[in-house]
Formats: C-alpha cells, sequence, structure tokens
C-alpha cells in the first residue's frame, strides 16, 4: 500500500515544498490508508459487487475517490475550528476554508461516482450479455 499512499501524495500535491503556509504534509499515512480502504470498501459494495483490491483497481476510479475522502474529512476539521473575530473593526477569520474544501472534495466525488458507474455498468453488461 505504500506505493499508492505516494501516489496518493502527487496527485493530491501533499508535499511540504508546495504545502508552504503548513510546512509539513496535510495527511498522514494513515488517514490515507484509511481513505483508501473506504474508497475501495464502497466501490466493492456496489452493484455488481466485486473484489478488487488496490493492485487491481483502476487509478483513474481509485485517486478521485481517495482524493473526496481526505478532502472532506479536513473540511470537518476545519469547520470545527474555524473561528471568526472581531475588535474593533479588524475582522480576523481562523480556518475559514472548510467550505472550500468541502467544495473541492464534492467536485472530486461526483468524478469519482461518475468513473465508478460508468466501470459498473460495463461490467453488468459483461455478466449479463457476455460482453458488449
Amino acid at each position: 500500500m505504500a506505493d499508492l499512499v505516494e501516489t496518493v501524495r502527487i496527485y493530491m500535491r501533499d508535499n511540504t515544498k508546495q504545502n508552504t503556509l503548513l510546512n509539513d504534509l496535510e495527511y498522514t499515512e494513515d488517514e490515507i490508508k484509511l481513505a483508501i480502504d473506504l474508497v475501495l470498501s464502497e466501490f466493492n459494495s456496489y452493484p455488481p459487487t466485486t473484489t478488487l483490491t488496490k493492485d487491481t483497481i483502476p487509478l483513474y476510479i481509485i485517486l478521485p475517490g481517495i482524493a473526496s475522502k481526505l478532502l472532506t474529512s479536513v473540511s470537518v476539521s476545519k469547520l470545527r475550528n474555524q473561528l471568526n473575530y472581531n475588535d474593533g473593526g479588524d475582522h480576523v477569520m481562523i480556518d475559514d476554508t472548510g467550505p472550500q474544501y468541502k467544495q473541492l472534495a464534492d467536485a472530486f466525488f461526483d468524478e469519482y461516482k461518475k468513473y465508478m458507474i460508468n466501470y459498473k455498468s460495463a461490467l453488468n453488461i459483461d455478466l449479463c450479455w457476455g460482453g458488449a
């Protein structure tokens, strides 16, 4: 799974050089592994059920799904930690990017869902008719 974790980091541009404000990685290895497991579970349970693994599922399907899970998780954290502060006309907003993260997560989810449905529809045709 280490190779897929690194692929996810490249796809998400999650590295210290590009995370200039964080100066750190945004996602832990455990968070990425959980997102991988969640997407595989979701994908495999969607009819017709499959038993694809991280090594057999096409990357073009799984990467947007993983990105969606990671961004949704971060959006929840950012929303939880959001702080708006006003002092004498000076307005400060801390960690106010939760909605933008969620919007991006939704866009990745839509892409993932489209690919998943197309894949599963083609598989269903193959299972029913022996191929299109």
